[in-house]
């Protein structure tokens, strides 16, 4: 209301907009940004990531493209490498993953996702040691990192360390974890014999 035609203000409402899954509300804003300022790179990627949740997949790797050349950073690198990944393109996703972790972030946990999801692209390709190398990485810097403790269970038990899979499994669901994580230890468990639990 005080500056309406401040591109902050507005593309970090447009990215507030997402957060209700209202991304055509969200894109619009973000659009008013960028027409203010065309170098808003962090419009880019609310556009980028409104595209992506709505399955237009062509439409976000344009804006992602556009925000990778204004910034090339953590930021534009891992919404590329999902951009890859969804594309059928595990390579490109991989090199991308590690660019955005070479990169870095203001804040040590940006570069444990990265990390992590580098360990899932390599999880979901059948890399195991690859991807454990990753989970086991990220632990080091950030021992209580749910998301590396879950991909590191799901590589155990790949490997059919069950008991292993579950300790690490267990750690994950501590707290608030995401429902797949429970559902998947569930599943975990009772393959073990362990229905009760």
């Amino acid at each position: 209301q005080l500056a309406p035609k401040d591109s902050e203000a507005l593309h970090n409402l447009a990215w507030c907009w997402t957060m209700f899954h209202k991304f055509h509300k969200a894109m619009d804003l973000a659009q008013q940004a960028i027409a203010i300022n065309p170098n808003d790179h962090f419009a880019y990627g609310v556009v980028a990531d409104s595209h992506f949740e709505l399955g237009q997949y062509d439409q976000a790797a344009d804006a992602v493209q556009k925000m990778v050349n204004l910034r090339p950073n953590l930021a534009s690198y891992s919404r590329a490498a999902q951009i890859r990944w969804m594309m059928g393109d595990a390579k490109g996703a991989s090199v991308l993953w590690q660019r955005a972790i070479n990169a870095g972030g203001p804040y040590a946990e940006n570069s444990a996702w990265c990390r992590t999801q580098l360990g899932d692209t390599y999880w979901k390709t059948g890399a195991y040691s690859a991807a454990k190398q990753q989970y086991e990485a990220v632990l080091t810097l950030i021992p209580k990192y749910r998301h590396a403790h879950f991909g590191l269970g799901r590589v155990l038990r790949g490997e059919g360390d069950f008991e292993g899979a579950a300790k690490e499994m267990a750690q994950a669901v501590e707290g608030n974890p995401p429902l797949t994580y429970v559902i998947e230890y569930a599943q975990l468990l009772a393959s073990m014999g362990q229905k009760d639990a």
